[in-house]
């Protein structure tokens, strides 16, 4: 697998950042004294969202992250981490939703597997899953009206995800369009291009993606999508 350590690397380092900062982020907002519990405390208490069980989870998948990192056979490491990120959805759906739960899980049990076996076809299952990803995603999006018409990027800029709402993005409208359009053809070629090795195309394709996924993260917050697809397109 290529860059196979490097992968391992950033993948836990995002993990071992995001149940740290899910803590942090836990504590403000579901805490004992967060802002939920002072404005419905008895809601809060009904929920149990602030519990040691959560407290748990968060640490354990903390203790996880670093030894998915340090470790070289990291096959027992993955199916921890994944069982932790599972539970921990399951008490608290604000934790990897939007499906990527059971998508990075299945990422991290082939990295686990790869450590262990060396295999080709681990390697190839994680490239197909990469770009059955960019498939779904470029498919869903041809009847799609605000892609169609190339307002997407316009409407992410001036959405609760925007990153910087204090820009007036209407001045920049044509160039949000054509951005649009290319990242859009970009996901549409990526399941092919990833795959064909004349010209170094593979190549080429992920290192656009890596950039279209830069570009993304610089307009607007989408959580994990783009760190995560950006170490994943490494193995290309």
């Amino acid at each position: 697998m290529n860059n196979y350590k490097s992968i391992k690397l950033f993948l836990g380092f995002i993990f071992c950042y995001y149940y740290i900062s899910h803590f942090f982020d836990f504590q403000l907002v579901y805490g004992q004294f967060g802002i939920l519990h002072k404005l419905q405390p008895l809601f809060i208490s009904d929920a149990k969202f602030y519990s040691m069980y959560i407290v748990g989870l968060i640490i354990s998948g903390i203790i996880f992250s670093i030894l998915f990192i340090i470790c070289k056979n990291i096959l027992v490491v993955s199916v921890l981490l994944c069982a932790n990120n599972i539970l921990l959805f399951q008490a608290n759906e604000s934790f990897l939703n939007y499906g990527w739960t059971y998508l990075i899980n299945y990422f991290l049990l082939l990295l686990g597997l790869y450590s262990r076996f060396k295999a080709a076809w681990v390697v190839t299952l994680f490239k197909i899953q990469i770009a059955l990803i960019y498939f779904k995603a470029s498919f869903h999006r041809i009847n799609d009206p605000g892609w169609l018409n190339g307002d997407m990027l316009i409407f992410a800029a001036h959405s609760v995800y925007a990153k910087w709402p204090q820009v007036n993005w209407i001045e920049y409208e044509y160039l949000l369009k054509i951005l649009s359009y290319l990242g859009w053809l970009l996901e549409l070629f990526a399941p092919i291009g990833l795959f064909l090795r004349k010209f170094q195309t593979a190549t080429i394709t992920a290192i656009l993606l890596i950039i279209f996924h830069i570009m993304l993260e610089l307009l607007t917050n989408v959580g994990l999508w783009s760190y995560i697809m950006s170490t994943l397109l490494l193995v290309f």
